[in-house]
């Protein structure tokens, strides 16, 4: 069985029904996919400083240095957890994240991250 392309990899992540996130060696968000776009209101790209957005995205800067760091620290193992962002209109919303083990690499990111908005409807 033949492996896709990455033109194909990256066709399928961007239509995922869950959100997608691409970090850089640094740590840095170099792309999310349209999910990405819905639950946080943001479009890739529509702020200069994307890691502005995400500052803004992820405010709890503990929460921001603990995905780099269970990044950093995973090896090759899975890990999930549940964590807050704010959306572009204020609202804070409840994401299971997930980062796959290093040896599920897409060409040219470093690293990648996967959310499932978990909030429960206010009544």
């Amino acid at each position: 069985m033949s492996r896709p392309d990455e033109s194909a990899i990256r066709y399928a992540i961007a239509r995922l029904p869950v959100m997608v996130i691409a970090l850089n060696a640094q740590g840095n968000i170099i792309a999310w996919n349209r999910e990405c776009e819905r639950v946080t209101g943001y479009r890739y790209g529509e702020e200069k400083d994307v890691q502005q957005v995400s500052a803004t995205a992820f405010p709890d800067a503990a929460f921001r240095q603990g995905l780099l760091a269970k990044w950093r620290l995973r090896g090759d193992k899975h890990v999930e957890w549940v964590g807050e962002i704010t959306a572009k209109t204020g609202e804070s919303k409840t994401i299971l994240w997930s980062i796959p083990p290093k040896s599920y690499r897409i060409p040219g990111w470093s690293a990648w991250v996967m959310g499932l908005e978990i909030t429960t409807p206010s009544t």
